[in-house]
């Protein structure tokens, strides 16, 4: 008897399948025990930019790194077409609930379907732990594959935690969300943490970014910090209206999340983009038409004794008090009701542009001052011109990159003292001849500058100069338009090489416009202190198609690049010089200070902002804010004495004699006006 029970157990074993192939040890479909896969896909940075927009029609006009869409409703093109403007794409879909109007709702049975979620009609959680579940989001991965998707952002994967109706633990939901994750890494796709903060230690390393919604409402963003200890993104959204209507809330709040490393986002519940404000400055200005001015962190005027008096920019721009500031009552000429209205024009500047050149010292900046300009939400603009006019004739040796690698650590240490966001802006007109006719040499240092210089507290772009052809009558084919005056594709391109190599270290794409009726003769400008100086018709620089030409200029280099552009700097100097003796001389009774005023008031006039920005232009400034009467004077002054006239503002101060601006500033015509009218 004993025997025959014997054989019977082991039929019954037998039977059910023996020692290898046992239901018991059957692999998990849902296992919490999974362990993370190895593999290729896209890995957002902590430093990603971002949109969601989860109804209607989807607004591609943002510029930012990564878009989150609905995986049914958004098609395939317009996915190609987002990736074709350079962005990274994660298609949502819910994985923990049940919709009735999704295109495979008939695939899911009633035995997973639980409770209807509170507030979301036609919705209803999911069992998570039936494995049944698994074909139907493995068919959803594929979708996503297949429509084009970086990434996927499943929602409602903390059900454990809700009344779904089913008996589901912590356990059932790791399982889950680990098959989630392991899955879409199987297929390439990048995959986020939805929420489920409780399991966010236990999941972090199957995921690669977070998406949450309220930590700041809710006060649990610390709970997301082990994802910003990887460098893995934190993507977080806040519906609460005291975050955009109060001032204060919102600054704090925005405070707080640059603080922890999060990209916060202040969204409509409906994700309907009927409205978004991002917390990260970058994106904030990327995302929006900016204008500024330069070209000084202080500005150098002089009292009757000609005795400097600096004016900072942020005193210009925030003093309340600045016409009867009692250091500056003591500028000579000063014009108390001039400097109010110029006040009134600044304080609607987004940023200041700061010039750092060769030899610079930290003691020439005010960095309090600095740093209270970022807490009025005035952003800096650093423009480092090191190398500069020692371009023109030379390449870069040896000795000067280990002597600019050096400058670098330099800046980069006075750079983390400014308390916020700025911009750094490398080598403007670095798109000289020497330059490209070897352009490595120039690569290796800017990349090598660029890796010294980066921070999350800043965004880096080299900066190109408008050459080429521009006159309104030259009609080359190589120009690419109707006239040439609307500008140059040919010159344009000559930079591709540089700002390919570079790409993927630059935020953004930027150039530099500056234009006068006379100048050194580019073709034979003479020596540093013999100029060969030549004058030039309105036709001949094209000064009335300038405006035109910007906008394609900013097109083409975001359709080369696909990166935001921006004009730092951008001048037309409002002096003439008539040859009266015909000696190709310039006499100082030959120059008339105010000969082409009116020409640069129609241009500024001409400047449309909300056009120029549809061409994926974010901001410009003019180069100088004040004449200074000593500009680069015994420098190379490529302007010659229009250097003296590249000011939006003028005063009496005489050319070559005084060495500040005086008090009695004047506006040239509606140039403030067009620039700074809100």
């Amino acid at each position: 008897m004993k025997k025959l029970l014997l054989i019977f157990f082991v039929l019954l074993l037998g039977g059910c399948g023996g020692s290898s192939s046992s239901s018991f040890e059957q692999e998990r479909v849902f296992d919490a025990d999974a362990t993370p896969i190895e593999g290729q896909w896209y890995r957002p940075s902590s430093e990603t930019t971002w949109q969601w927009q989860l109804s209607g029609d989807i607004n591609r006009s943002y510029s930012v790194d990564l878009y989150d869409i609905d995986l049914f409703d958004v098609s395939s093109e317009t996915i190609a077409a987002l990736k074709a403007d350079g962005k990274r794409v994660i298609c949502y879909f819910s994985a923990g609930s049940y919709e009735d109007w999704r295109e495979d709702s008939a695939t899911f049975s009633d035995e997973l379907l639980g409770l209807e979620l509170d507030g979301w009609e036609g919705e209803r959680w999911l069992d998570i732990s039936n494995e049944k579940l698994a074909p139907i989001m493995q068919a959803r991965l594929d979708l996503a594959k297949e429509k084009g998707c970086d990434g996927v952002e499943p929602d409602n994967v903390d059900g454990y935690s809700n009344d779904t109706g089913f008996n589901l633990d912590a356990t059932n939901q790791l399982a889950y969300n680990k098959f989630l994750a392991n899955e879409a890494h199987k297929r390439g796709l990048a995959i986020g943490l939805k929420n489920d903060l409780s399991q966010v230690e236990e999941l972090v390393d199957f995921f690669d970014f977070a998406l949450n919604e309220q930590c700041h409402y809710f006060g649990e963003c610390e709970l997301l910090e082990p994802f910003i200890t990887l460098n893995k993104p934190v993507f977080n959204a806040e519906y609460e209206s005291s975050y955009i209507v109060d001032g204060d809330i919102n600054a704090t709040l925005c405070q707080e999340s640059n603080d922890m490393g999060l990209q916060t986002l202040l969204l409509p519940p409906l994700l309907d983009d009927s409205f978004r404000y991002s917390c990260n400055p970058k994106d904030r200005l990327f995302n929006s038409f900016n204008v500024g001015f330069g070209d000084s962190s202080a500005f150098k005027f002089q009292d009757e004794n000609e005795t400097a008096i600096w004016v900072s920019s942020a005193d210009l721009m925030l003093d309340d008090n600045i016409e009867s500031n009692p250091t500056y009552q003591k500028i000579k000429n000063f014009d108390a009701q001039k400097f109010s209205d110029l006040q009134s024009y600044l304080k609607n500047a987004d940023y200041f542009t700061i010039w750092i050149t060769k030899g610079w010292e930290e003691s020439w900046f005010d960095i309090e001052k600095i740093n209270q300009a970022i807490e009025a939400k005035k952003s800096p603009v650093f423009i480092y011109w090191y190398f500069g006019d020692e371009l023109i004739e030379s390449d870069i040796d040896s000795s000067a990159a280990a002597e600019y690698a050096e400058d670098n650590k330099r800046l980069k240490t006075f750079l983390d003292k400014i308390e916020g966001f700025k911009f750094l802006i490398l080598e403007p007109e670095f798109n000289k001849e020497s330059v490209l006719q070897n352009p490595q040499p120039f690569i290796d240092v800017i990349s090598n500058a660029i890796d010294i210089l980066k921070s999350p507290q800043s965004a880096l772009s080299l900066c190109m100069t408008d050459t080429g052809n521009r006159g309104e009558d030259e009609e080359y084919d190589k120009c690419g338009y109707e006239s040439c005056a609307l500008g140059d594709k040919y010159e344009w391109a000559l930079s591709k090489e540089i700002y390919d190599a570079l790409l993927p270290k630059l935020d953004f794409i930027s150039f530099q416009e500056m234009l006068g009726s006379f100048s050194r003769d580019p073709q034979n400008p003479g020596t540093w202190d013999e100029p060969n100086p030549i004058n030039y018709t309105e036709s001949q620089i094209g000064i009335n198609s300038l405006a035109k030409r910007l906008e394609n200029l900013s097109e083409y280099l975001y359709e080369l690049y696909k990166k935001p552009v921006f004009l730092p700097y951008i001048t037309v100097a409002t002096a003439t010089w008539s040859d009266s003796d015909d000696d190709g001389v310039i006499d100082s009774d030959e120059v008339n200070a105010t000969g082409f005023e009116l020409q640069a008031e129609n241009f500024y006039a001409d400047l449309n902002k909300s056009r120029l920005f549809s061409k994926h232009l974010i901001g410009f400034s003019p180069m100088a804010l004040f004449d200074v009467p000593d500009h680069d004077l015994g420098g190379y002054q490529f302007f010659l004495n229009n250097e003296y006239h590249l000011g939006i503002i003028k005063s009496s101060a005489v050319d070559e004699v005084d060495h500040a601006i005086n008090g009695d500033i004047e506006f040239k015509g509606s140039i403030l006006e067009s620039v700074f009218a809100k």
